[in-house]
């Protein structure tokens, strides 16, 4: 039974990723060959060597170790608190609470 290999860091992972990929397009015509980037998204929501292929907010491709990482977590806040000066209107008196989309 063969030990399996946990990468110690982002780039660790890569390296090992880039040769599995080798391994992996080994004898394909070039026409079926798969890039990195192709590839990871193949095996993304499996742990390969000890982290997990994810898409981030910007939709690029990273990994990280845990399904509970910490960076998932960043952006859930709700910014509701943010968009409420666009709504408000800025009058003194409230007459009006919503801004209107033209001002005739």
């Amino acid at each position: 039974m063969s030990q399996e290999i946990i990468a110690r860091t982002k780039d660790e992972w890569y390296d090992l990723m880039r040769m599995k990929l080798r391994e992996f397009n080994k004898g394909k015509h070039s026409d079926d060959v798969l890039t990195l980037l192709d590839f990871v998204g193949e095996l993304s929501g499996e742990k390969i060597y000890g982290w997990i292929p994810y898409r981030n907010s910007k939709g690029d491709w990273d990994i990280k170790q845990s399904e509970y990482d910490e960076e998932d977590y960043e952006d859930d806040e709700d910014d509701y608190d943010d968009d409420e000066d666009y709504f408000m209107n800025e009058s003194k008196d409230d007459s009006q609470r919503y801004v209107d989309e033209e001002d005739d």
